[in-house]
């Protein structure tokens, strides 16, 4: 019988950061640390982790949500996972999903092993470089490397012992630069999200799938016929051409379409690769970005391809960007595109970084950061110190201090425009057509570069920097749109994404080893372990032996994309009809795009098509069929 000093219990209160939340996300992390280096590699099928809604975690969660919680919610419903237990568990994935593959170790096994193992007397790559290597940056027992690439004989032991320094000295580098990553992340995020309300079109599909069920076991989204209609179409088509690889007999329905072979004559042969892809979830994703951004994608992508032609065939000649499939001049724009990009960015975001400088040299200041993943006193000083560790572990490496700064700037840079590339404009993976040592090829030269920093550049942008697909930036930023959706703190959050990085690390270390000296590298992936490995110090030679020099229209073209995305910018801030989005010029020619375009063409095709004549109802489930 209750008394009168009896307080009603306080209902307990769903902060999705339960024990079982994080050991289910720690689990499905490692579990994915060590399928994508044997799947990637071994398995040699589509990439799983290779893009910032990655195949591996979405169908783990996937089988979370429709799999695991259904059979809970049906038969245990007082243990079923509620809907921010589910995104602690996605965002632990998302945050540990890139480093297994291009963000770390997919990179850094076969380049340190690489420089050995390919090396040769016809490519004279020992007198050439070997001895501006640190010996604590690379294995040193040349036997262990040849079976990393030859495999091991039967009984004979995993050789680890030659890797324990090179491996912890990079890990230290590579978490230095995640943590400074982590603390641009969390300076962004407010601005972002909640002052300029970026729509982070990649969080609107897991948001759908675990919306609160209106009736029934599952969310809406789930439970739409649309939905299971539009998933059974890709299904089926890729299905069926799985059974035509396996059986030629069956006819296969054909997704790509290679143009470069309709233009074959100079100047058309000028363009760069034009090759049509079907890719359905972008199909899908385009559908919710806004049409001009959509069209500005594709649009630039013809453009740029047509202004090389008209280039060429004035006799414009620009030096090629070693690696990259864009063309030079219009890489260069990008250049120019991305320096004022960053400088808008930077810009709006004054006003933070006005309080997060305050917040680090004023204690007593409210710093009004307690909604912050991390406090603004931390942020700033947490930065400093990844970036002045990076640049210690440079020097302490041969290179000048201020050279490795330059470098690291230029590639946080980078990091920061397709960061905002992904958050507002979608793109399930990016790429920049160039690293540092590419900007400085084209506007100082690289004479300048003493010998030793000419070969650390070489391994550190080939392992951190060249590949931006799956940096960490955007997981972070994906992660803080989920938890500002579903109220999650993201405070709490941190070190449970601080062990999705560290179980990462380790799980996928210890896949992609085993992975390697069990079949042998020479049988695995031909771009992560034969063509990757052997690109940087290829082009290493080539800087020591010819030094490239600045030219006149390395410049003129950098300064024309920073002039056309100003003008860009400035239309679309004047006038409300402008169809053409600067980050769509931004984008160019890439990579992603040459393999995007034309998937963007058709989602922007069918969205202005549906807006313009469907109603409110007709487009809502247009939404879920596309999604």
């Amino acid at each position: 019988m209750a008394t009168g000093t009896d307080t009603p219990a306080k209902p307990k209160l769903d902060t999705g950061l339960s024990t079982r939340a994080v050991l289910l996300g720690a689990v499905f992390t490692a579990l994915l640390g060590v399928a994508v280096p044997y799947s990637d590699n071994r398995l040699q099928g589509t990439w799983i982790d290779c893009c910032h809604l990655p195949i591996g975690v979405f169908f783990l969660f996937f089988l979370m949500v429709a799999g695991i919680n259904l059979f809970l919610r049906r038969f245990l419903p007082r243990r079923a996972f509620s809907v921010r237990e589910l995104m602690v568990i996605y965002t632990m994935m998302l945050v540990g999903s890139g480093i297994p593959s291009f963000q770390l170790t997919e990179y850094l096994f076969p380049t340190l092993s690489g420089v050995i193992y390919y090396a040769s007397p016809e490519n004279k790559w020992a007198e050439a470089f070997y001895r501006y290597i640190p010996d604590w940056m690379v294995p040193q027992d040349e036997a262990a490397m040849r079976a990393f690439y030859e495999g091991l004989r039967p009984g004979q032991a995993l050789p680890w012992r030659p890797w324990v320094v090179p491996i912890l000295a990079w890990t230290a580098l590579a978490l230095a630069l995640f943590w400074t990553m982590t603390c641009i992340s969390v300076a962004l995020r407010r601005q972002w999200i909640e002052d300029e309300h970026l729509i982070f079109p990649l969080v609107q599909l897991p948001l759908d799938m675990v919306e609160e069920p209106q009736a029934g076991l599952l969310s809406p989204f789930l439970s739409s016929r649309v939905v299971w209609i539009a998933a059974a179409i890709p299904l089926l088509i890729h299905s069926w051409n799985g059974l035509h690889t396996y059986f030629p007999v069956v006819p296969g329905i054909t997704l790509v379409w290679p143009l470069n072979q309709y233009f074959r004559n100079v100047p058309w042969n000028q363009m760069g690769p034009v090759t049509a892809f079907t890719h359905f979830s972008v199909i899908g994703f385009s559908f919710l970005l806004s049409t001009d951004l959509s069209f500005s994608l594709w649009f630039f992508f013809i453009l740029f391809n047509l202004a090389s032609v008209a280039l060429y065939a004035a006799g414009v000649r620009v030096p090629p960007i070693p690696n990259y499939a864009t063309k030079p001049e219009a890489a260069l724009q990008m250049l120019g595109a991305f320096f004022l990009v960053c400088g808008y960015i930077l810009y709006l975001l004054r006003g933070y970084m006005i309080r997060i400088v305050n917040a680090a040299f004023s204690p007593a200041v409210d710093a009004q950061d307690d909604e912050e993943p991390l406090p603004y006193r931390l942020v700033f000083w947490g930065a400093l110190a990844g970036l002045a560790f990076m640049v210690a572990w440079c020097s302490l490496a041969g290179v000048r201090a201020w050279v490795a700064l330059s470098s690291f700037l230029l590639l946080f840079m980078i990091s920061l425009v397709l960061t905002r590339l992904i958050s507002e404009g979608g793109l399930m993976f990016v790429q920049a057509p160039f690293t540092p040592v590419d900007i400085y090829a084209n506007t100082v030269g690289t004479g300048w570069l003493t010998p030793r920093e000419h070969t650390v550049h070489a391994f550190l942008q080939r392992i951190v920097m060249f590949d931006l697909r799956t940096f960490i930036m955007p997981s972070f930023m994906d992660s803080y749109k989920i938890a500002h959706e579903t109220g999650l703190s993201t405070r709490r959050m941190m070190l449970p994404f601080g062990l999705a990085i560290l179980l990462s690390v380790v799980f996928s270390y210890a896949s992609m080893m085993w992975t390697a000296y069990r079949f042998g590298a020479v049988t695995l992936s031909g771009w992560f372990c034969k063509a990757s490995p052997q690109q940087p110090f290829k082009n290493l030679v080539q800087l020591l032996t010819d030094p490239r020099q600045p030219t006149l229209a390395g410049w003129v073209f950098i300064l024309v994309g920073v002039a056309i995305t100003w003008a860009l910018s400035m239309a679309r801030m004047r006038f409300t009809w402008w169809p053409l989005h600067p980050l769509g010029y931004a984008m160019g020619p890439s990579w992603p795009m040459i393999q995007l375009w034309f998937s963007m063409l058709l989602g922007w095709v069918f969205k202005s098509v549906i807006m313009r004549y469907a109603t409110v109802t007709s487009y809502r489930r247009a939404r879920h069929f596309f999604l």
